[in-house]
């Protein structure tokens, strides 16, 4: 069977920013290849400074590479003119984590959800009003919202705003960046089953930026595993969160909350030593060794790459065949640093 087109793809991927404080350059990204099929929630997870939103940026065409490529549909997205480039971009709108400053605070919601219909569409003024109508109903918002200005509505009622006019252009892709970070916890499931919502209304495509792995399963399809510039682990939402296989994976995993261990006091944590190295140093080898409780010399000597396990599954490991035979992905040799510390940041329910 013919494997279906990706909507977006990227090849080797690299995004390098010059370093103003001295010699070098930040590897925000280093090499990054993926594919994501329409209709699809692709998610995208790690810590702050793992590259993640720069290489979401990219995906949409607002951040050119340093070397590879980006396609949407099999066209080299940076191959074209800067006026088709414009045009092209939107079909790839993004919702941005802090919504009230994603809009004008001079303009009403209306104005505010109006506006690329106002630029991009060739349609009457009645037109457009109506389909701003039929776009704040979409998102759950009621018509005399459309009349107030940002600082008038609550945190969630400003994201259902920035969906809608995300909506506006009938995109293709939407990507979401820390879309449901700043909210509260029952408020972040209402927007997550709101975009679960319109999907399957719409057909729409989501890349899905988040730091919460609690949060992105809930809602992806896929995620990668994004640490210091690289993918370390792509796979289905329901394997990975049932049995990660790559150890920076694990740690993440363990600071989700589990209320049943937690009432049965059996919950245990991987605490990571020490930060994030520099991204414009990486260590040697892999990337995470120095973090990494399976550590070996091989793992300093040798990047490994990131391979496919099986069918849909790829992990960056030396040693993730001892970790899946282990089932859970524990792994044998140096044991982690395991705290029964309080749980992390809580994860959604849906």
């Amino acid at each position: 069977m013919r494997e279906p087109t990706a909507l977006v793809a990227t090849q080797d991927l690299a995004i390098h920013f010059a370093n103003t404080h001295g010699r070098g350059n930040v590897k925000a990204v280093d090499g990054v290849t993926l594919a994501v099929v329409r209709g699809e929630t692709f998610g995208i997870i790690g810590e702050s400074g793992s590259g993640k939103s720069t290489l979401g940026r990219a995906l949409v065409g607002l951040q050119k590479p340093s070397k590879g490529r980006v396609f949407h549909e099999g066209r080299d997205l940076f191959a074209l003119g800067r006026r088709d480039l414009a045009r092209h971009r939107r079909d790839f709108p993004i919702v941005f984590q802090d919504a009230a400053m994603a809009m004008d605070p001079r303009m009403t919601i209306t104005q505010s959800v109006r506006e690329p219909l106002d630029i991009a569409a060739a349609m009457p003024a009645a037109a457009r009003d109506a389909r701003v109508a039929e776009l704040l109903d979409a998102v759950g918002l009621l018509p005399e919202h459309g009349a107030r200005y940002p600082r008038e509505l609550s945190g969630g009622q400003n994201q259902r705003a920035t969906i809608a006019r995300a909506l506006a252009l009938s995109p293709k892709l939407i990507l979401c960046d820390e879309v449901v970070a700043p909210l509260d916890v029952s408020i972040q499931a209402d927007i997550l089953n709101l975009f679960a919502h319109l999907q399957q209304l719409l057909d729409l495509t989501y890349v899905f930026i988040t730091h919460d792995l609690g949060v992105v399963a809930h809602i992806s399809d896929r995620i990668a595993v994004m640490y210091l510039g690289k993918f370390v682990e792509v796979a289905p939402a329901a394997s990975l969160m049932k049995a990660p296989l790559h150890p920076y994976t694990q740690a993440l995993l363990s600071a989700e909350p589990d209320p049943a261990a937690i009432l049965a006091d059996r919950r245990q944590r991987i605490v990571l030593q020490g930060e994030i190295p520099n991204a414009i140093a990486p260590p040697s080898g892999c990337r995470f060794r120095t973090r990494c409780w399976r550590a070996t010399e091989q793992c300093a000597a040798t990047e490994p790459p990131l391979r496919e396990i099986e069918r849909g599954r790829s992990v960056a490991c030396h040693h993730v065949d001892r970790a899946a035979l282990a089932g859970s992905g524990s792994g044998s040799g140096a044991q982690p640093d395991i705290s029964s510390g309080a749980p992390g940041r809580a994860s959604v329910s849906i």
